[in-house]
């Protein structure tokens, strides 16, 4: 009796550990940036949770001169829950004059 009352309280915080694994990993895809501007110099490092990668096609879209526009997906392993528009551009200067 007393073991099966112990078993249904380890599945009950099993589940429970779960769903806030899962929550977590909806949370940092639905909040995560639908536009990402990248400055050429420079390399895109974001802390994603394990698993969850940026994955795509590099090939640009499209391109106006100094900037090119790709489209990455966000993905868990090999499923794709986001696509992301990714900027690279050169890096903007700006010198205050008085």
């Amino acid at each position: 009796m007393v073991m099966i009352f112990l078993m249904k309280k380890i599945r009950k915080l099993i589940t429970i550990f779960s769903l806030f694994i899962f929550y977590c990993y909806f949370v940092n895809v639905y909040y995560f940036p639908n536009k990402i501007l990248v400055y050429q110099d420079s390399q895109l490092r974001y802390r994603l949770c394990p698993f969850l990668s940026l994955k795509g096609d590099t090939s640009t879209s499209s391109s106006s001169g100094k900037s090119a526009i790709y489209h990455v997906n966000l993905s868990l392993g090999d499923i794709a829950l986001k696509e992301i528009e990714l900027k690279r551009t050169e890096k903007i200067e700006v010198v205050a004059c008085r």
